[in-house]
């Protein structure tokens, strides 16, 4: 249960003030201690409408500060963190306040003002003056809130322990917030009473700047200028003080409103939203575009119920669910997707009668999960329910709400151990392992041991960011810029790479200390439209560019400097339905066709050729169709695993799984089974099949706890030993004619880097690198046998020299690449690719003998050239291999079915002629 301090800013705070906060309401706690528009998130507070107060007010937005409909009308605010009101009203006589919020009551209980946010499942209990004394959560956690004398909030402490200080100033301003482990957050202000300077608890400082103060509006927020001392973000107004965009420095992330219920995104593209007021709800029921961003829900129009409730939703290609509620509770009870559709699904749900959680979910495709709670809300159980079996999982928990156990259905128990502050302070698994953590006095963790040992020691900033991480000696570092953004990273093998970014603090470049570099071009949203890889002398080893669309979807991409770019097409709900690249001047194309649920249905590939996919209600596949029309079937337990596999190619498979999902017994298409044994936590201990029984033996020792320890099978005996670290450090393998051999491994102590490997019969390879953890050369019985191996920044090889024993020179060997990360010449080759990048030429400098002679020892360079081609669906279909002039060049040519099976192929060689034809069977070769 983390205590946090989060600072709001709401621009009609400060331009409506009056409205807000003027004179209708009682003060109960003094408010605007950060200045106009300010608001942290335990800035709660209960306010009553003064007595005999018939004045009727409203903000520019239209929405009410207070109303009052005459004499013995009574009406109530709730001030929120967030900065909403929540309001109740009692009419004369009554005795009960109601709430606009129909999951929302206030009762007064003698001095005590309760209310419950039945919605949040949160309690606030207020003084008679109306000031906030705790919140109570769902399990029974609490903040406390405690105040000086004249009604400040002076500190708020959680179930823990933990706590925060207040400090204030002159005219009632935050100075200070201060954490129990004594870290600070402090402010300074203008002269006019608004917020200026941020300073954080390692001193950096961000400050604030404001508009010039109107008549009518006031002074807003607009913008902030970051620790870097740099402008980070600008907002602007129009006159009335309505927001009219906001942007990062460069103009990026921008954000205009052009109009109600509509804006410009930061790609330029308008988007309009509609909403309707249902009683007291503001509702969201329909946009003219599809989502912005990937993991938002498109809805192009949705039917409001007259409690606010949404009952039938459409998305962006006009796919309906249905929605039935539990109207009081406002919960969903059912949900029926892909209404009037083949794919029709429904989900039911059954709500626990006390908590907002469920009971009973019924899934399409999987079953029923039932699930059980404690007093206070908890989950003690979840079962799932289904045609072919039942697992539980059950937790209990410590007094303090913490979790005490969870048991897995194979009855595997982990149990946890905390500290008064509530952190983890070990966690043992079924088996005894244990991990032990350690924490500061704000719960971060200092160290964590393993169960075999292994400590990692954890040291941060005063802002809490990893500056150290030793793991076992091995050192990795941060360093952080005053914004917070990492600025460096060294790792224990001495690569340090240095980070760069512009000044909306997007990642726009890195570099190294082994020369290497790479830069990023990103558009007014984030996207990278520009990816550049560099080596040590400035050129340029890799590049991607892309290009996207008005609706934030990727439209294209290029890989290197010779490639065609690649184009996609989206739906509207965002989803991709199309791809295509010119290659050789043909236009290649792949189609998906999405079932209304936005599964993949069918792939139609470039050749026109279609294969598709069948699901259950849970998404799983259970039937898949090649581009031959063959099917494969699946039958699927209520967990999903594929119980059984149906092929005409591979003929019928099945599979028993254990509690935990994972295989315990396979029986392939010949009748042949092989059953899997496994320990608590899921690690398979015995394999048995038709060939024998394979035996895995783990934590044989302290330190190889969590660790495969040993494996015996009919050829004999393979044991493993290992450092702290997991690493190998040998390998003995015992066969069953007593013959053992020992393969040995030695590392690094503060690199962790493999420093040699010996071998069964006592020679030993070492590995050199260079200060910053690349491998330059490899030495083998004391002498060095590749030396001066370089690297790309992509980690593949450029080149290095051979030191053969007994050679008086070195022999080198040489790679390049293009700039799609391909390789194109060695010492001995070249390569050629098409725009799609695949090979399309290689020529070879190979060695032959100089003569037909069998006793003669020279050789003589041969060079040979071959070309390649491809079919649309990218299948090579021939070979020619260039020869002497005057003589006919080597072919092959082949031919494929639809899915790529070879069906005929031609070889031509010094005039001979030699055509084969394969017969198939579904995709089964059968002569």
């Amino acid at each position: 249960m983390p205590l946090e301090f989060r600072r709001i800013y709401r621009s009609h705070r400060a331009r409506d003030k009056k409205v807000w906060f003027g004179t209708y309401f009682k003060k109960s706690a003094i408010q605007d201690t950060l200045g106009d528009g300010w608001l942290h998130n335990h800035d709660i507070y209960l306010a009553t409408a003064k007595a005999n107060d018939s004045t009727q007010i409203h903000s520019r937005s239209g929405q009410e500060s207070g109303v009052d409909v005459g004499s013995g009308f009574g009406i109530v605010r709730i001030h929120m963190g967030d900065g909403t009101f929540n309001y109740f009203h009692r009419m004369n006589g009554d005795s009960a306040f109601v709430g606009r919020n129909k999951l929302h009551t206030l009762v007064k209980e003698g001095n005590l003002w309760v209310f419950e946010d039945a919605e949040n499942e949160r309690r606030y209990v207020f003084s008679d003056k109306g000031l906030l004394a705790e919140q109570v959560y769902r399990n029974g956690w609490r903040l406390n809130y405690f105040y000086d004398s004249r009604s400040r909030l002076g500190s708020v402490s959680n179930s823990f322990g933990q706590t925060l200080e207040f400090a204030y100033g002159a005219e009632d301003k935050l100075l200070r917030v201060t954490s129990n482990d004594q870290r600070s957050v402090s402010f300074t202000y203008t002269d006019a009473g608004a917020l200026k300077t941020v300073r954080q608890a390692d001193g950096t400082t961000s400050e604030y700047v404001y508009t010039d103060s109107t008549p009518t509006v006031g002074s807003l927020l607009a913008g902030r200028i970051d620790e870097n001392a740099s402008r980070y973000t600008t907002f602007k107004y129009d006159l009335e003080g309505w927001a009219l965009s906001t942007e990062k420095a460069g103009g990026v992330d921008k954000y205009t409103v052009p109009a109600a219920n509509s804006f410009v995104d930061p790609l330029g593209t308008s988007r309009s939203y509609r909403f309707n007021v249902y009683g007291n709800e503001l509702v969201f029921v329909g946009s003219s575009w599809g989502p912005l961003f990937p993991d938002e829900r498109p809805v192009n129009s949705r039917s409001v119920s007259a409690d606010a409730l949404v009952q039938t939703e459409y998305d962006q290609r006009y796919t309906k669910t249905n929605y039935t509620w539990d109207i009081p509770r406002r919960l969903p009870i059912t949900i029926n997707e892909a209404v009037d559709k083949p794919e029709a699904r429904t989900t039911n749900i059954i709500w626990h009668p006390q908590w907002r959680s469920p009971s009973t979910v019924t899934v399409p495709g999987r079953g029923v999960v039932n699930y059980t709670y404690d007093g206070s809300g908890n989950v003690l159980t979840q079962t799932e329910v289904g045609a072919t079996g039942t697992n539980t999982w059950t937790w209990t928990y410590h007094p303090s709400g913490l979790v005490a156990t969870e048991k897995a259905p194979n009855g595997a128990t982990t149990s946890y151990q905390y500290d008064a502050a509530g952190n983890l302070t070990t966690a043992t698994n079924a088996l005894g392992h244990v991990d032990t953590y350690t924490h500061d006095t704000t719960g971060r963790v200092l160290t964590h041991t393993a169960p075999n040992g292994l400590v990692t020691a954890y040291v941060y900033d005063p802002r809490g960011n990893v500056l150290t991480l030793n793991r076992g000696g091995l050192v990795t570092t941060f360093t952080y810029r005053p914004s917070g953004e990492v600025d460096t990273a060294t790792l224990p093998h001495g690569h340090r790479i240095t980070y760069s970014y512009d000044g909306a603090h997007r990642l726009v470049g890195w570099s190294d200390n082994r020369g290497a570099s790479a830069s990023y071009v990103l558009d007014g949203i984030g996207n990278r439209t520009t990816e550049e890889v560099r080596g040590t002398d400035g050129q340029l080893v890799w590049k991607l560019v892309r290009t996207i669309s008005q609706f934030n979807r990727l439209a294209s991409s290029t890989t290197g400097d010779s490639g065609t770019p690649v184009t996609y097409w989206n739906d509207h709900n965002g989803d991709r339905y199309f791809s295509s690249q010119v290659i050789s001047g043909s236009t290649h194309s792949t189609t998906l066709e999405l079932d209304p649920l936005r599964r993949v249905k069918s792939i139609v590939n470039a050749e026109n050729a279609t294969a598709s996919l069948t699901y259950n209600g849970a998404d799983a596949v259970t039937q898949a169709k090649d581009f031959k029309g063959v099917a494969t079937d699946y039958t699927r337990d209520f967990q999903g695993n594929a119980t059984a596999e149906a092929s005409p190619d591979s003929g019928n498979t099945s599979a028993q799984y254990d509690a935990l999902g994972l295989p315990s017994s396979i029986t392939n298409a010949l009748g042949q089974a092989t059953t899997i044994t496994r320990d608590l936590l899921g690690r398979p201990t015995s394999i048995v099949h038709t060939g024998g029984t394979t035996t895995l033996r783990y934590d044989q020792s302290a330190i190889s706890k969590g660790y495969l320890s040993e494996i015996e099978d009919a050829s004999g005996t393979t044991t493993y030993q290992r450092d702290v670290h997991g690493r190998v450090v040998s390998q003995t393998q015992k066969l069953i004619n007593n013959d053992t051999r020992t393969l040995a491994y030695s590392y690094n102590a503060t690199t962790g880097l493999l420093s040699s490997t010996t071998y069964p019969g006592g020679q030993t390879l070492q590995n050199v690198y260079d200060a910053t953890g690349q491998l330059t050369g490899l030495t083998w019985a004391g002498q060095p046998i590749v030396s001066g191996i370089t690297w790309s920044p992509l980690g593949q090889p450029t080149g290095w020299s051979w030191n053969l024993r007994g050679a008086s020179v070195a022999i080198p060997a040489t790679r390049t690449y293009n700039t799609a990360g391909q390789l194109t010449n060695t010492e001995f080759s070249s390569y050629i690719y098409d725009a799609a990048g695949r090979i399309t030429s290689l020529t070879q400098s190979l060695m032959q003998p100089a003569s037909t002679d069998a006793q003669a020892s020279t050789v003589t360079l041969a060079p040979a050239m071959w070309t390649v081609t491809y079919n649309r669906a990218g299948r090579i279909t021939g070979f020619t291999k260039q020869v002497a002039a005057g003589n006919a060049a080597n072919t092959v040519t082949y031919a494929y079915d639809a899915n790529g099976n070879r069906t005929t192929s031609s070889q031509q060689s010094a005039g001979t002629t030699t055509n084969r034809t394969y017969a198939l069977t579904a995709n089964r070769q059968t002569g």
